[in-house]
């Protein structure tokens, strides 16, 4: 796995990271639980993550974690199985840019249903779209 991890991570040739438009896509959701936290203790070994947040128990976020949300929510604008990067974390306000580029703020306290988003189930990833999608 290690070299799926390196194409994951990879720099492409005009020197964005390369995660910005990818996937790693699994089965089972107990592989997808594992790649996250492979692919997520990678980049805060590289320091490219912020410092860590606790976030709805078990869930660690920082600045630069890649994530999907899990539930729709009206009031905070999101859909289940939207992707996006954390841009910011202030006390218990977290602020999300969405693939589609907007950004959204919601507290910690009230939405909690987020998960890491490095890897999904090929199930959650239909219709979204990447560049470059690992299986």
């Amino acid at each position: 796995m290690p070299a799926l991890f390196d194409r994951y991570l990879a720099t492409d040739e005009e020197g964005s990271k390369g995660s910005d438009s990818a996937i790693i896509l699994a089965h089972r959701k107990v592989d997808v639980t594992m790649l996250n936290a492979a692919v997520r203790a990678e980049r805060q070994a590289r320091g490219e993550l912020g410092e860590a947040v606790a976030f709805g128990g078990a869930l660690e976020l920082a600045v630069g974690d890649r994530v999907v949300f899990t539930r729709n929510d009206k009031q905070v604008g999101v859909l289940n199985g939207q992707f996006g990067e954390v841009v910011g974390i202030e006390k218990d306000t977290v602020r999300v840019q969405r693939d589609d580029g907007s950004v959204v703020q919601f507290s910690a306290k009230e939405y909690t249903d987020l998960q890491h988003g490095y890897a999904s189930t090929i199930h959650k990833s239909q219709g979204t779209t990447v560049d470059r999608a690992m299986v």
